[in-house]
């Protein structure tokens, strides 16, 4: 089992988060709501989505594969900080609303900067969502889901396909000035030959579409 505390306490924040109470107890509310909250939400929504059984109509909400690994595998070090770790009963609804499909992940195990991280370390972090897949025993998800931070390097194409990634979806901070491309694009290498399909929502992370909204006016 890849050990996705040690990716956060040395990629994401440097500085052990025990040494500041606050950045702690910021951690610990944002973690509990995802596990006493949020993923209980979700899986409760879905099964009675799947009730009404409406056709093409079911929930399928994306979060981020380090929180799985922390439903899976709470660390003691989390407990030190104030985060309330989930019993039996959270941690297997939460598998069964993943098995379900309620609950989905993305190929890396969080919202990524993935210029700042060198080759070994883009590679850990796909690894983690893959571990923690075949854990879920759930398909590894190959696509990237990427928010507020407008771009990625191109570097990343050849990694990221090498390591099973097929494609990008991009929502970007709407204080940005966009880039200057379609809402969806085949990205090439032609260094390697390699390749991402990509969504590109330029003014926003996206969002659910307000009554009367028109495809038009979501991607504009």
């Amino acid at each position: 089992m890849l050990d996705c505390e040690l990716f956060f306490t040395t990629c994401v924040d440097p500085a052990p988060l025990s040494l500041s109470p606050v950045p702690a107890l910021l951690r610990s509310m944002v973690v509990d709501e995802y596990f006493d909250d949020f993923f209980s939400l979700a899986a409760s929504v879905g099964e009675q989505m799947d009730q009404l059984g409406v056709p093409g109509k079911r929930l399928q909400w994306l979060s981020h594969s380090y929180l799985a690994s922390l439903m899976d595998s709470c660390p003691a070090s989390y407990e030190a900080d104030g985060v309330i770790c989930p019993n039996q009963d959270q941690i297997q609804s939460y598998k069964d609303a993943v098995k379900s499909g309620y609950i989905q992940m993305h190929a890396f195990p969080h919202n990524g900067e993935l210029e700042v991280l060198e080759p070994s370390l883009l590679q850990f972090g796909i690894n983690v969502t893959r571990d923690i897949a075949t854990r879920f025993g759930i398909d590894f998800p190959t696509v990237l889901s990427q928010r507020d931070v407008p771009g990625f390097p191109r570097s990343a194409i050849p990694l990221l396909a090498e390591a099973g990634v097929k494609a990008l979806s991009e929502g970007s901070n709407s204080a940005m000035h966009p880039a200057n491309v379609p809402p969806a694009f085949v990205w090439k290498d032609e260094a390697t030959g390699t390749e991402q399909f990509v969504m590109w929502h330029a003014l926003g992370y996206g969002m659910l579409p307000s009554p009367g909204t028109t495809s038009a006016e979501l991607i504009r």
